[in-house]
């Protein structure tokens, strides 16, 4: 994705604001950064609103609108589960996809963090991502695609 600000005129003791972007080339999958949709919602040119990512284009253009399919967080490699948090992540992928009983896992969840692999191993367990062996992964950005219109 390729965008380039457009400024209004400079006003007399104002800094200039961003008006609009101007979309160089859009693709049909994005990665967007917090950090980029926290600046463009500062800078007026990007919302978020009801699921979706819009980027504000031109007035004789239609908006830029992505969808989100996943945002920042934990979600599991096998059943594409959003999941609360690390800790939360490594009780699911034992229970529900290696196959342990929930009641012998360690209570304690550093315990559970020392001995996650040893458990996987143990339950023969292989991750559908190879990228991923732990069964579950932590993304940084909304994984965002584009809507029609």
């Amino acid at each position: 994705m390729y965008l380039k600000r457009m400024y209004a005129p400079a006003v007399e003791g104002e800094a200039r604001k961003c008006s609009h972007i101007k979309v160089l080339r859009a693709n049909a999958g994005w990665h967007v950064s917090p950090r980029l949709v926290e600046r463009g919602a500062a800078e007026g040119w990007l919302s978020l609103v009801d699921g979706k990512v819009v980027v504000k284009t031109a007035t004789d253009e239609a908006d830029l609108v992505y969808a989100i399919k996943r945002a920042p967080g934990h979600y599991c490699c096998e059943c594409e589960r959003a999941l609360d948090d690390e800790h939360s992540a490594r009780r699911h992928v034992l229970e529900e996809h290696a196959g342990m009983n929930a009641k012998k896992l360690p209570a304690d969840n550093d315990a559970l963090r020392k001995d996650f692999g040893r458990l996987l191993k143990m339950h023969d367990f292989q991750s559908a991502d190879a990228q991923n062996p732990a069964g579950y992964c932590r993304i940084n950005y909304y994984d965002c695609v584009q809507q029609e219109g």
